[in-house]
């Protein structure tokens, strides 16, 4: 885990209400990397496929403070497709509706890293028009 995420201390377990059965609970252990506090599942209730526990979101961040990407590590810990942890990514990335496995999550990496030198080159090559354009202006 990272040193800036989020520490929880000890083990949480949550006892949330289950909208399948009248008056059915169950008691939920967190990961170690889970950073949310379930209030809406304890408190409202879930259906047990849709309890999920997340992890602390890393984002990409416009000049303008605008979110470009954010993902984080989740788990559907019930969801009989696919229940290991995963990272979601939003806006969703990939052919599986944002849930990206480690390889997947170091591709992207890659990808973004090719995509920031290519981001490099244009501003460079924005830099070189526009000094031309006034070159070209000024001579006219």
């Amino acid at each position: 885990m990272r040193a800036d995420a989020p520490q929880v201390s000890g083990p949480r377990v949550h006892t949330v209400r289950l909208h399948e059965v009248a008056g059915a609970a169950l008691a939920v252990a967190c990961p170690a990397w889970c950073v949310s506090d379930h209030r809406h599942e304890v408190e409202d209730g879930t259906f047990v496929v849709d309890f999920t526990h997340y992890g602390p979101e890393v984002s990409l961040r416009l000049a303008a403070g605008e979110e470009a990407l954010s993902a984080r590590i989740s788990q559907t810990p019930f969801d009989a497709r696919d229940r290991a942890p995963v990272v979601a990514t939003y806006p969703e990335v990939g052919a599986n509706n944002g849930r990206l496995t480690s390889d997947e999550v170091y591709a992207l990496a890659n990808q973004m890293r090719a995509y920031a030198a290519a981001l490099d080159e244009l501003a460079f090559d924005l830099d070189d028009a526009r000094l031309t354009d006034r070159t070209e202006r000024g001579t006219r």
